[in-house]
Parts: structure tokens; C-alpha cells; sequence
């Protein structure tokens, strides 16, 4: 049972963003250059992530733990999705997984710079007691009613692009 289950006293529905769509964070799982055994190690990694067997049996073991899974199933296999569905039936996630292709890739780890570009990179603002705000800060101050964020659009579109452009070419 989940903590939503066992904890919440009214009615709720998983609704996505606006629009309906769902975001989507993807996880790796990598194997060493140094490993001694890499086919053992891929079959490892497949049988504990998208393998048949390996997913029914991570189900299974929920089931008898009286756990819940803490991510959908990244296979179109149907026995796994029934088997995942008939132990996960928290509302809306049927309904966001069946809208996968609706979804958007959450950019953190697939856009490179994405986090200078989002949060971190210097905009030479100064709010407050900050001289050289961050992008995050200039956005938090325009929701406290700080600062008029249309002021500053232009400036922060730049500063992403350019971290953007910083990152890609970093990586090519």
C-alpha cells in the first residue's frame, strides 16, 4: 500500500501538466568499460529494468512485501503491464501511461546545460542581498513579487540559450 493510500482522506487524480501530458524522467543504467563481465553485467541490468522475467519478478516481490513499485514498467509487454496495473492502481497513472506518447522527456538529464540554463547561471541581476542572482533566484523573486519578470524575459531567454550552446558544444 502507498503512503497517498494510507494517508490521504479525500478523492485525487494524477492530472499531468496542462494539457494532459505526462513528464517523463528517464533513468540510467550503465555498465563499466572495466567490467570483467559485461555480458553477464548487460543481461544483469536488462533482467533488473526491462527484462520479462526480471520486471514480473520485481512485481511479485512487491506483492508479497505489500509494496508498490516506484516507476511504470519500461516494456510494452502485456503480461508485465497487466501484472504491474493489477498491483499499481493509484488513479491516473493508467491513464498517464497510456498517454506516453503524449509525453515530454523531463530535460534535466537529455538537454545539455539544462540545469545552468534553468537554475544555476549568473544573470548579473541583483535581488536583495545577491549582487549576481541566478537564474533560479530571479525567477523566485518574480513569483514573491520582487521583481517584474518581463522585465529581465529577454535577458534570461539569451543566458539559456547561450548555456545551451555552451553545453552542446562542450559534448561534441
Amino acid at each position: 500500500m502507498t503512503a497517498f493510500e494510507e494517508n490521504l482522506d479525500f478523492d485525487y487524480d494524477f492530472i499531468g501538466i496542462p494539457g494532459g501530458r505526462t513528464v517523463v524522467a528517464n533513468d540510467y543504467m550503465g555498465i563499466s568499460k572495466n567490467t570483467k563481465h559485461p555480458k553477464e553485467a548487460y543481461l544483469f541490468s536488462k533482467w533488473m529494468s526491462f527484462g520479462k522475467e526480471g520486471y514480473l519478478k520485481r512485481i511479485d516481490i512487491a506483492a508479497e512485501k505489500g509494496k508498490v513499485l516506484n516507476g511504470v514498467p519500461v516494456t510494452t509487454d502485456q503480461d508485465v503491464l497487466d501484472a504491474y496495473f493489477e498491483l499499481q492502481d493509484l488513479p491516473g497513472v493508467r491513464s498517464a501511461f497510456d498517454n506516453l506518447d503524449n509525453a515530454i522527456v523531463e530535460p534535466v538529464k537529455a538537454v545539455p546545460g539544462y540545469v545552468q540554463s534553468r537554475w544555476e547561471a549568473p544573470t548579473g541581476v541583483s535581488i536583495s542581498e545577491q549582487p549576481n542572482a541566478n537564474i533560479h533566484s530571479l525567477l523566485e523573486a518574480s513569483i514573491k513579487g520582487e521583481i517584474k519578470l518581463e522585465d529581465y524575459l529577454s535577458q534570461i531567454n539569451n543566458l539559456a540559450n547561450a548555456k545551451y550552446e555552451e553545453a552542446k558544444k562542450a559534448i561534441e
